[in-house]
Formats: structure tokens, C-alpha cells, sequence
């Protein structure tokens, strides 16, 4: 009998076992059951907040990152490893490209990604 603990990061996870020194077992586990919403934003040019959501399925409490791409895309905070559901605050700064521009951020193992108009 073997116990395996509980997959707590946002990806899936494969460890082995070996039995009497020669056979070998995979297991597959899969990562912790979280949503992240929404995936994309489509923005004005002027300077806002947003909030990205990440919701945990069940009774474990996953661990996840957050962190942005490019600097056009400013998290309130430092990036940081957090736990269970949480809402993540962005900022977004101005566009004054005179161009529609777009930047990427991962929260919890997903790519958000914003489009700023000019």
C-alpha cells in the first residue's frame, strides 16, 4: 500500500513508484482543479484596474502564481506565490502609443491577455 499527497500546483504531476527494485509504476495526478476568468481583456487607452479571478474547485487549497509578461500590465504588488481562490488586481497603464497594443500576464498556470485600444 503507498499513499500519495495531494497535487497542490496548478499542472499535472507523474511520480513513480518501484516495487521490489524492479518494477516500476506511474502515476498520473492531475493539477489542483482551479478557473481563471476571464482569459482576455479588450481595454480603453486610458489607465484602469481589472481583476483577473482564480476560483478553486474542491477541498484542496492549490498554490499559484501571478505575474505579468510586460510592463504595460502592473500588478498591484509584487508577484507572488498565493493560495486558494483570490481575486488578482492588474493595472493597466495608459496607451499612448497612438497604436492598439496588447501584453500578456500568467495568473495560476493561465495566460491573461489584455488588448488596449489606442
Amino acid at each position: 500500500m503507498f499513499t500519495v499527497a495531494v497535487n497542490k500546483a496548478t499542472h499535472g504531476n507523474a511520480p513513480t513508484i518501484v516495487v521490489g527494485g524492479s518494477l516500476t509504476f506511474q502515476i498520473t495526478q492531475s493539477g489542483c482543479p482551479l478557473t481563471v476568468s476571464p482569459l482576455s481583456f479588450h481595454v480603453p487607452a486610458a489607465a484602469a484596474d481589472y481583476f483577473v479571478s482564480v476560483r478553486v474547485a474542491g477541498p484542496v487549497s492549490c498554490d499559484w502564481v501571478d505575474f505579468s509578461n510586460d510592463n504595460t500590465i502592473i500588478f498591484i504588488g509584487n508577484a507572488e506565490i498565493r493560495n486558494g481562490s483570490a481575486d488578482v488586481r492588474l493595472s493597466v497603464t495608459q496607451n499612448q502609443t497612438g497604436r492598439a497594443r496588447s501584453a500578456s500576464a500568467s495568473v495560476a498556470g493561465q495566460t491573461v491577455v489584455v488588448t488596449q485600444d489606442p
